[in-house]
């Protein structure tokens, strides 16, 4: 069920942080940090952008609160300066600042490849209760577009595998939009390539009868 306001969402994503932090220290931890969302909530946001899995590299504590800003912004990390590159190749920037929410698809951060942090102690389970919360992500916050990153993502959400051969694939999750595309650090993802996912994005954006607030604007929240 979507949240009726903004005020609505952000009470439930604390009590979804809560479970999250509740989870963490009941299972052994997270040692090398751990995160949920990559930006503040937002009611009725343009995109939301799920990607892999956090780098330990990022030497974040676990996340227990979600940031004032998105957090790519900083571009530090090469996934950030990827999706900035993108996005502002199409003239997107504002929409990624002010009006997508981000997250990953497993919360804990690893210096392991994913293959061989989900054969950790305590991983798949973790894997699955991510999962589980990030459905309540979509459900609540109600994405115009829903845009993966990797074969995980899109995996775990649609029930099965993009298809063959296709760099970027655009179906539907639940009446949403959903653009599954390569990531773009481990493919070699052409800009073209991602560009496509990107224009793919902008114009379902544009065919959508959503108001959507702006993030950088609390005067227009809920």
């Amino acid at each position: 069920m979507t949240a009726e306001s903004q005020k609505a969402l952000e009470q439930e994503m604390r009590r979804i942080y809560r479970e999250v932090t509740a989870y963490r220290k009941q299972h052994g931890g997270t040692p090398r940090g751990m995160n949920v969302l990559y930006s503040p909530p937002i009611l009725r946001p343009k995109l939301m952008i799920v990607s892999i899995q956090g780098s330990a590299g990022d030497r974040k504590l676990p996340q227990e609160k979600w940031p004032c800003k998105f957090s790519y912004s900083e571009q530090v990390h090469p996934f950030g300066t990827s999706l900035f590159g993108a996005f502002g190749r199409i003239g997107l920037t504002h929409v990624l600042l002010c009006h997508t929410v981000a997250t990953n698809i497993a919360f804990p951060q690893t210096d392991l490849g994913f293959t061989e942090w989900l054969k950790t102690p305590g991983a798949p389970e973790w894997l699955s209760k991510s999962v589980g919360w990030i459905e309540e992500f979509i459900k609540l916050m109600s994405p115009a577009v829903i845009l993966t990153y990797g074969k995980q993502p899109f995996l775990h959400l649609m029930g099965r595998e993009k298809r063959t051969n296709q760099t970027v694939e655009q179906t539907s999750k639940e009446g949403i939009p959903l653009i599954g595309c390569n990531y773009p650090l481990y493919n070699n993802l052409p800009d073209d390539k991602h560009d496509d996912a990107i224009r793919r994005v902008e114009r379902l954006i544009k065919d959508s009868t959503t108001t959507f607030p702006d993030a950088c604007n609390p005067n227009q929240q809920e």
